[in-house]
């Protein structure tokens, strides 16, 4: 028997006498799932590792720049270390949110602050992330 070689598709097998025989999509499919589930992502393997450090990370949008301009204010051991450290910068931005120009100051604590200015706004954010997650845009 003659094959035609130039034919073979994605699925396509043969046997012991090379003779074609197709394997069932759902087989195929089963066998792809499989493989992705038992493979960790890289993000379990970096967690099962050493502990890493918590980024206190700090983004800032005023009207008329709308882009995100996320940088690093610190690196703490622990979550608690990182959530208090926003929370100490947000009180200070916050008290500093004075003068005649200031409409309205409101936000969550740690979270964020927007801050409402005659003329203009300001959005202040505060993120706490591991040392292994980077807000900032590709």
């Amino acid at each position: 028997m003659q094959m035609n070689s130039a034919r073979r598709t994605f699925g396509d097998i043969f046997d012991a006498r090379g003779r074609k025989k197709r394997i069932m999509k759902h087989t195929l499919v089963a066998v792809i799932i499989i493989a992705c589930v038992a493979v960790p992502p890289p993000m379990r393997a970096q967690q099962a590792g050493a502990p890493c450090a918590w980024v206190a990370w700090r983004n800032w949008q005023h009207q008329g720049d709308l882009a995100d301009k996320w940088y690093i204010s610190d690196a703490v051991p622990t979550r608690t270390e990182c959530v208090e450290l926003n929370r100490r910068d947000w009180r200070s931005t916050k008290e500093r949110a004075t003068g005649p120009n200031v409409v309205s100051v409101n936000g969550v604590e740690g979270s964020f602050l927007y801050v409402q200015y005659k003329q203009a706004w300001m959005l202040h954010e505060y993120l706490c992330l591991p040392s292994n997650l980077d807000p900032r845009p590709r």
